[in-house]
C-alpha cells in the first residue's frame, strides 16, 4: 500500500483499513475523522444488494458515453494520459 497509510507501512496494521486490528478500533478511528465504515464486522459491505442496478452495464451511463468518448479522443490526439 503506497502513499495512503503510514501506520500500515510501519507496522503492517491499520486502523484506517481494518487490517490486523479489532473492528471496533477501525470504527472508532473512522468516527474520529468524521467517517463511517463501509463494511460490517464480518467485512461485508453494508447495503450490498445483488439485485441493484449495475451502472457500468448501462450503455447510457457516463462511463460508457462521455468518459469513453473523451478518453478515446485524448488518446487519439496523443495529448494526454488517462488515469
Amino acid at each position: 500500500m503506497q502513499g495512503g497509510d503510514t501506520e500500515y507501512q510501519k507496522t503492517g496494521a491499520s486502523q484506517r483499513y481494518a487490517i490486523k486490528v479489532p473492528f471496533r478500533m477501525h470504527e472508532e478511528y473512522l468516527a474520529s475523522i468524521g467517517l463511517e465504515s463501509e463494511m460490517d464486522e464480518e467485512k461485508e459491505f453494508k447495503g450490498h444488494d445483488e439485485n441493484r442496478d449495475k451502472p457500468l452495464e448501462d450503455s447510457s451511463h457516463a462511463f460508457n458515453t462521455y468518459y469513453k468518448e473523451e478518453s478515446e479522443s485524448i488518446l487519439a490526439q496523443g495529448s494526454g494520459t488517462i488515469l
